[in-house]
């Protein structure tokens, strides 16, 4: 049975998720300055519950980050469209009720505030990836939940792009637009 592509069904829903695990990876150890290392180290050695002297090349390695969960996650349970996730803010987001609090002037099509309920590990990975955004310089002087490699807002090509490497990841072999999320969030 062929499945529209306006429309993301549980499996493929389950399945970008896991993809989205897998996806990018914080900064290149030999990338980085020196000063720049050490702060890594010391996250690092947070995340693993290790002393900072013990994170090795290896912690490094598997050192996944948390934005791309993030935006994936709150995506599918908000159903966020491209444009909404170019303009999140860091406000927006309370972990400790696992609700995203979008203003109504900062809504695409929204009158009224706008709240919207969170999975529990959702929240958690808007949480660490609130921590670990603090680690990029990028972030020093903007609320900006979310920026490209080239510091620009997520909008729908950039998305495109993460999407696209994601049903890769996932093994899904058609094409699923961002819309496509939005539209499976309506349904489930």
């Amino acid at each position: 049975a062929r499945k529209p592509k306006d429309y993301v069904t549980l499996e493929e829903r389950q399945a970008l998720r896991e993809a989205s695990l897998e996806y990018g990876t914080v900064p290149a150890y030999a990338a980085l300055s020196p000063e720049k290392r050490s702060e890594w180290k010391s996250y690092l050695a947070k995340k693993f519950g290790k002393a900072r002297s013990q994170i090795s090349q290896d912690d490094w390695k598997k050192a996944n980050g948390f934005k791309y969960p993030s935006i994936l996650h709150t995506s599918l349970d908000a159903g966020l469209r491209p444009i909404e996730v170019g303009r999140a803010q860091t406000y927006w987001v309370d972990v400790e009720n696992c609700v995203l609090r979008i203003p109504a002037k900062e809504s695409s099509k929204n009158e009224d505030n706008w709240v919207v309920p969170l999975k529990q590990e959702t929240a958690e990975f808007l949480g660490q990836w609130i921590i670990e955004r603090n680690m990029y310089d990028k972030y020093d002087d903007t609320d900006a939940l979310w920026l490209t490699r080239s510091e620009n807002p997520y909008s729908g090509s950039s998305l495109r792009v993460l999407l696209d490497n994601l049903t890769e990841i996932a093994g899904i072999e058609r094409d699923l637009s961002w819309y496509a999320i939005r539209h499976s969030v309506g349904t489930y």
